[in-house]
């Protein structure tokens, strides 16, 4: 995710920033667990190792996603469950509590969380998804499985506000669609690692043997992870701070610092935020439908049991979306990124209108003709995987960018709590008598075309809501309001 990494060292973030804000760690009288860092400069050699750590632990806890996914049938079986209750009991209920809990959970870490120190946060988080992963090996029966899972979705949903505060605070406004992107993407991969092994190990080997060639390497990079990651500076990289910063070191003034914190009405306040309310309404309401629900937790195993592929084959065509995900993450975050820096306002076009184009390739994979060649469904997969995550990278960049740094982990969790309604909602069609073609194709329009909405007009809010951040941090404030909380201190 280069979360370690100045712009300023790596060719694919573009301008140059201040190292001594970014590259700080821990100085040994700051409490591990409470309050903010003051940290020291570490050596620029150091940030490749810490670059990769990063890399290796984000795509290992994200390859539990989609790792249940290949082998829903084969759990099935082993529970004594028919087709109808693994759709519900396995596609339903337990990507339900893995997304749902996960990110409700999310909302509150965020607010607790945020005034401790992120590195020891996002260490302890990875010891206790993985250690949940492991568990697996011991599972006997539904509700094992269901708790292990519900553990780990809350771990994975509270890690990712982890690392999208650390990117607030090492990217400024333009490199943060590009950093977004690459930080997505390794997401992604993770996601297509774990369901990539558990496509080609599970029928061979059974399905727990995914969970520990995921999480063993894991557990060994953990503590690793605590002794060599560092912590940046709150609010380091924007424009207003970098103006006051300049200024205090003219005047040879103390350099200020970031005073601001979370309350509950800076909470509320994130809805009266035009950007924030249509991000959350498109993504965190609708965006789950169709993708979360047919294409992560379906498709896989509705190819191989209603289309007549093999688990192998069915797992390369969901692989084949994945790589379309991670291609598209990076792309549109150069791309989104180009456009922001000329038209701010037109990154909402791009990613209503991508968005709405995802409805042709997701309608071709539910009514799939029979047999069809595995390549033309591959690269369908593909173009599925490439349109639809598009927006993913401009919608987070932009909730950063409108959100004060305090509020960002607690916005960004609000947008993730509708990923678990496309499954739930697929699992009760399903057992209240619709068919799975019928449920599918409901949801997918249902849920693309209301989020292509929301997303697309963005276009006439997001200049208004950044300019009025700000113009609150220029004025040492922590809301928009004027007259509001002041927020720095020398």
């Amino acid at each position: 995710t280069l979360l370690g990494l100045s712009s300023g060292d790596s060719p694919l973030i573009g301008r140059e920033k201040s190292k001594d804000i970014l590259l700080v760690t821990m100085s040994s009288e700051d409490s591990l667990l409470l309050g903010p860092s003051k940290g020291r400069t570490v050596a620029a050699g150091s940030l490749a190792w810490e670059v990769t750590i990063y890399i290796a632990l984000t795509m290992l806890l994200d390859a539990h996603y989609n790792i249940l996914a290949p082998n829903l049938t084969a759990v099935g079986h082993e529970f004594g469950m028919d087709d109808t209750e693994r759709d519900v009991m396995l596609g339903g209920a337990i990507t339900v509590s893995f997304l749902l809990l996960g990110d409700i959970v999310a909302i509150f870490f965020g607010y607790l969380a945020e005034p401790m120190p992120r590195v020891p946060l996002f260490c302890a988080l990875q010891l206790i998804g993985q250690l949940a992963g492991l568990g697996v090996l011991l599972v006997k029966d539904f509700w094992s499985l269901f708790w292990l899972r519900t553990i780990t979705g809350i771990v994975c949903a509270c890690t990712d506000l982890v690392n999208i505060s650390l990117i607030g605070d090492l990217f400024g406004t333009e490199s943060r669609f590009t950093a977004m992107g690459i930080q997505q993407m390794v997401v992604s991969i993770g996601g297509a690692l774990g369901q990539l092994l558990s496509g080609l190990i599970g029928p061979e080997m059974g399905w727990r043997a995914p969970f520990v060639v995921v999480s063993v390497p894991a557990l060994l990079l953990i503590p690793v992870a605590f002794f060599t990651l560092s912590e940046p500076e709150r609010a380091g990289q924007e424009e207003a701070m970098k103006a006051k910063f300049a200024a205090a070191e003219k005047e040879g003034a103390p350099r200020p610092s970031y005073g601001g914190t979370i309350t509950l009405s800076k909470m509320v306040g994130i809805f009266l935020v035009p950007t924030n309310a249509l991000i959350i309404i498109g993504v965190g309401v609708f965006g789950g439908l169709s993708f979360t629900g047919f294409a992560f937790t379906f498709l896989n195993d509705y190819l191989a049991q209603d289309k007549g592929m093999t688990v192998q084959e069915s797992t390369l065509i969901c692989t084949a979306l994945n790589v379309g995900v991670c291609i598209s993450v990076v792309a549109s975050g150069f791309l989104a990124q180009e456009i922001y820096n000329h038209s701010r306002r037109s990154v909402g076009l791009l990613m209503g209108l991508t968005m709405l184009a995802t409805l042709i390739p997701l309608l071709y994979l539910i009514y799939l003709p029979t047999p069809s060649s595995l390549v033309a469904v591959c690269g369908v997969a593909l173009v599925l995987g490439l349109l639809h995550c598009v927006a993913r990278p401009s919608y987070r960049a932009l909730l950063i960018n409108v959100n004060f740094p305090e509020t960002r982990g607690t916005a960004l969790a609000l947008l993730k709590v509708g990923r678990s309604f496309g499954p739930g909602l697929i699992a009760l069609l399903i057992y209240g008598g619709w068919s799975r073609v019928v449920a599918f194709t409901w949801v997918c329009v249902v849920g693309v075309t209301a989020t292509a909405l929301a997303l697309g007009a963005v276009f006439f809010t997001v200049e208004t809501d950044e300019d009025a951040l700000q113009t609150a941090l220029a004025e040492g404030r922590t809301t928009s309001e004027p007259g509001g909380d002041r927020a720095h201190r020398g």
